[in-house]
């Protein structure tokens, strides 16, 4: 079954909807049905054979049949061809519960020729996700790897980021973020066990209020070559 991939509905349930999008306006859009707020997710993007390729797709395609996991977690999966390289396409894998507003995803590149994975400037370079806060008021990190000599042991602990953050276009690492508004929150999420000073994935802002979450380091091999490439299995959406 082909999708458009102009506002047309991929999946829903009783609390979410999630939706494919005019490929200009991001890739995916996710909706809370109680109150009608929208993420619209920009596509990942990555470098191959040195260049920067948008995983923007004209439309997608059903590719497998609903599969109910036994925690009663439905996955959907559907893909689509880049518009920028027909050898290329996009698997996007959604999982929802219907007792819970996360949705996980994860992205698989595949190929039909021999493609490179390449760090032109010796660093990894892709991003799996962008979206805009512009619409949240209040940003913060949520940390995990907090350690307290004290105790022996890692606690939680919570950066504010603050608007001279996002104007200065820093970054944060820990793999939890939240933003909110007077009757929204959403939370972005993704499972890395890296620590400060050795991060592997970060969280990216800039002056629009628009973050991204990137690779740094050990994501891939330069020159990295195959003809299925899966990347990052653990992106969240919470709302």
């Amino acid at each position: 079954m082909a999708i458009s991939a102009k506002e047309v509905v991929l999946f829903e349930n009783q609390l979410l909807r999630v939706s494919a999008l005019n490929a200009e306006t991001g890739l995916w859009e996710y909706e809370i049905k109680s109150s009608g707020k929208q993420i619209k997710m920009a596509a990942p993007v990555f470098e191959i054979d040195g260049k920067s390729t948008v995983g923007r797709v004209a439309q997608f395609t059903q590719t497998a049949k609903l599969v109910l996991l036994k925690n009663s977690v439905s996955e959907y999966s559907f893909s689509g061809t880049l518009l920028s390289d027909a050898t290329l396409s996009l698997v996007v894998v959604f999982r929802v519960s219907n007792q819970s507003p996360v949705v996980r995803f994860k992205y698989i590149l595949k190929s039909t020729s021999n493609r490179k994975l390449t760090k032109t400037k010796g660093v990894d370079n892709f991003s799996y996700f962008a979206t805009s806060l512009t619409d949240y008021k209040h940003t913060k990190e949520v940390q995990f790897s907090n350690y307290d000599s004290k105790i022996h042991s890692y606690i939680l602990g919570e950066q504010l980021i603050e608007s001279r953050h996002f104007e200065n276009e820093c970054a944060f690492m820990e793999p939890m973020l939240l933003a909110s508004n007077d009757d929204t929150s959403i939370l972005f999420a993704y499972e890395h066990g890296s620590q400060y000073d050795n991060p592997f994935v970060n969280f990216k802002l800039n002056k629009d209020r628009q973050v991204s979450l990137s690779a740094l380091k050990s994501n891939y091999v330069d020159k990295q070559l195959k003809a299925l490439i899966t990347f990052f299995e653990y992106p969240h959406l919470l709302n």
